[in-house]
């Protein structure tokens, strides 16, 4: 069995009442809202896109991710799709917006160059493989339109993979089947496309202490490269 479909099985058996936090709906219980909020606040102001009209978040679970968004541009239009029908229903009936029951490696037509912000929130995890990761890249990069945004954020680092898993073990965290990135695949990856790649390290950014994954992981950003 892939990874991809035991966690499938995992997040589809989560159900939840419709009020319940959206954090403790996406598996981050360990975070206040404030420190959630402000966290997402760092990554935006990466992302340097405050204009944004459209976001669509690739794996939005609740919609916790688009919530702190929204708070940040109120404007903006909120879009989003992932595996588990419990979560979309969530983030449905708590935000507006469209949001739709799908697989990240399927092209959704609807969500072609439609947005200035393509984003995906520690997701990539659940990969079952390098070949899968550059299928969803793919997919979030047809979805933008003009000179948008690709966010890909809270990458595990392949190069710090024991540290993570021995911390995880300490801490009493659950031990999860985690896929780990080297940092060359995005290269190639924005390489072979033409974009250009900023790469974020998360123990050098001011993110909140109660933040987990501050020092395992990474977040990148791409942008079409002017021709």
């Amino acid at each position: 069995m892939h990874r991809s479909s035991e966690w499938k099985k995992i997040w589809e058996k989560r159900t939840f009442d419709k009020d319940v936090s959206l954090l403790y709906a996406s598996g981050f219980e360990m975070m206040s809202d404030d420190d959630w909020d402000r966290m997402v606040g760092c990554f935006l102001k990466v992302i340097d896109y405050n204009d944004a009209k459209k976001i669509v978040d690739i794996g939005c679970g609740s919609g916790a991710f688009l919530n702190a968004i929204k708070k940040k541009i109120p404007s903006i239009g909120l879009s989003g799709c992932d595996i588990s029908s419990s979560s979309i229903d969530i983030a449905s009936s708590r935000l507006e917006g469209e949001f739709k029951i799908s697989d990240a490696s399927v092209t959704i037509d609807s969500f072609v160059e439609s947005f200035d912000i393509v984003s995906s929130f520690s997701v990539f995890q659940y990969f079952d493989s390098y070949n899968m990761a550059r299928i969803v890249l793919k997919n979030m990069l047809s979805y933008i339109r003009g000179d948008g945004v690709l966010f890909v954020g809270d990458i595990p680092d392949l190069s710090v993979k024991n540290d993570d898993i021995k911390q995880r073990d300490s801490d009493g965290r659950k031990k999860s089947d985690h896929f780990y990135y080297g940092r060359e695949f995005f290269t190639f990856f924005a390489l072979d496309n033409k974009l250009s790649m900023k790469l974020y390290y998360h123990d050098e950014m001011e993110l909140p202490v109660s933040f987990p994954n501050k020092k395992f992981r990474y977040s990148i950003i791409m942008r079409k490269q002017n021709e």
